[in-house]
C-alpha cells in the first residue's frame, strides 16, 4: 500500500520491514494476529483518514474527537508457494481459533472481486467483522491472499456507514447481487479407483460464506458413493438465512433424505465419519465422535470423498479438508493412498499437498 492509495486527506501514513522479531501489533479490539513464522522478508504500511459524520449525536458518541477509517497492508515472503499457501491457512486458522475474538464480535465471509484478483494472480479469502466499541458497532474488513511465494493480509477499519449504531448479530440477509443464477458447481476429489471402501472421516474447517439462497446451498461435506443412486453425506451447510448447520444425508434407490444438527459455530475445526461395520449395511454419521445419526441401507460399501459445494453463482468460499481416511470392512481406518480430482467449478480448484488433505482456492 502507498500513501497514494488513501484519500487525499489521508493522515498518519507510515511503512516500514518486517522482521522475525518485530510485528506490527494487533489493530483492533478483536484481537487479530499479524504475526508469522518462517517469511524471508516482510513490510507493513498503514494509515488513517477521516470522516465527517452528519450526525451530531453519533459523533457525540465518539471518545476521540474525529472519526475515521484505518488501512493496514503487510506482505511476507516466503520461499515458494507452498509454504505461502501453508502460511495463509494457518493464518486463517489462527484468525478464528486462537484470535480471541470478543463475546460481541462476529466474524463472516464477505465477498470480493475474484476476477480482478485472478487477473493479478491472488488466490484468497475475504472476511467481515463486526465488533462492538464506544457504543457502536463498528466493521472490518479482512482480505487474506497469497500471490506465488507471498502472503498479503489488508484490512480496512471503520464504521459500517457515515454512522448508524446497528446491533452487532446475525442481522437481515443481504439481497443477491444482480445476474446470479442456479448452478451445480463442486470441487474436491475421492480415492480409492477401482477399489471400495466401508467408510470414510476426515477434519474439516468451518466457514460462514456469503450464501443467497435458501432452497441453493453451500455445502462442505465427506461421503461414500456406492452408485449415482446410493449415497452417504455427511458435513455442514450453509443457506441464504440460516447456518451453517451440520447435516447428514442419506440416498438409497435415488431416494434422498436429510438430518440437521444445531450447535455448530463457524470457523472452528469438527472431525467427521461415516461408516458401516462388517458390513452390516447400518451407516453411523459420527462428528467430533459422537455419533449423531444411523440409518440402514441397500449398501454396505463404495467410493469415499470430499468436496465443497455451491450451487448459486454468487456465493463464494473455498474450504480446507485433512486427515482424510478410509474404512476397510472391521472398521479399520487408513490415509487415503490415492487422489483422483472431482472439479465442475470453474472459478475454483482443489490443491492438494497430499493425497489426504486438500484446500479450495480461487482460480
Amino acid at each position: 500500500m502507498q500513501r497514494s492509495d488513501l484519500p487525499r486527506d489521508g493522515e498518519a501514513y507510515y511503512a516500514e520491514q518486517l522482521t522475525a522479531d518485530h510485528f506490527p501489533g494487533s489493530p483492533c479490539p478483536v484481537n487479530i494476529p499479524l504475526q508469522v513464522e518462517g517469511f524471508l522478508d516482510g513490510y507493513v504500511a498503514g494509515g488513517w483518514y477521516p470522516l465527517t459524520l452528519q450526525d451530531s449525536a453519533l459523533q457525540g458518541k465518539l471518545q476521540r474527537k474525529q472519526a475515521g477509517a484505518y488501512a493496514l497492508s503487510v506482505v511476507y515472503q516466503y520461499r515458494d508457494e507452498v509454504q505461502a499457501a501453508t502460511a495463509l491457512e494457518r493464518q486463517l486458522e489462527w484468525f478464528h481459533e486462537e484470535g480471541s475474538l470478543a463475546v460481541d464480535a462476529r466474524a463472516e465471509g464477505a465477498g470480493f472481486d475474484q476476477s480482478l484478483a485472478a487477473a493479478n494472480g491472488v488466490q484468497g479469502s475475504a472476511m467481515r467483522l463486526t465488533y462492538s466499541q464506544e457504543g457502536l458497532t463498528w466493521v472490518s474488513y479482512w482480505f487474506f491472499g497469497v500471490e506465488g511465494d507471498t502472503l498479503m493480509l489488508l484490512w480496512v477499519d471503520g464504521l459500517p456507514a457515515p454512522g448508524s449504531p446497528v446491533a452487532a448479530g446475525d442481522g437481515p440477509a443481504l439481497p443477491a447481487p444482480a445476474g446470479c443464477y442456479a448452478v451445480d458447481w463442486e470441487v474436491g476429489g475421492w480415492t480409492g479407483g477401482s477399489v471400495t471402501f466401508y467408510g470414510v472421516r476426515g477434519k474439516n474447517y468451518t466457514l460462514n460464506p456469503s450464501v443467497y439462497s435458501d432452497d441453493l446451498r453451500f455445502v462442505h461435506s465427506d461421503w461414500v458413493l456406492y452408485d449415482q443412486w446410493n449415497l452417504v453425506e455427511l458435513g455442514w451447510r450453509k443457506a441464504h438465512t440460516w447456518g451453517p448447520r451440520w447435516f447428514a444425508a442419506w440416498v438409497i434407490n435415488g431416494q434422498i433424505q436429510y438430518a440437521n444438527f444445531d450447535g455448530l459455530t463457524p470457523y472452528t475445526t469438527h472431525r467427521y465419519k461415516v461408516y458401516n461395520y462388517h458390513s452390516d449395511k447400518v451407516w453411523r454419521f459420527v462428528i467430533d465422535g459422537v455419533v449423531k445419526k444411523t440409518v440402514t441401507t441397500t449398501f454396505d460399501r463404495g467410493t469415499p470423498g470430499a468436496m465443497r459445494e455451491r450451487h448459486w453463482s454468487c456465493d463464494v468460499g473455498g474450504g480446507h479438508w485433512w486427515k482424510l481416511k478410509r474404512s476397510d470392512w472391521a472398521g479399520n481406518f487408513s490415509l487415503w493412498q490415492t487422489w483422483y480430482d472431482h472439479d465442475s467449478d470453474p472459478y475454483y480448484y482443489a490443491y492438494h499437498p497430499t493425497t489426504y488433505e486438500f484446500f479450495v482456492y480461487s482460480n
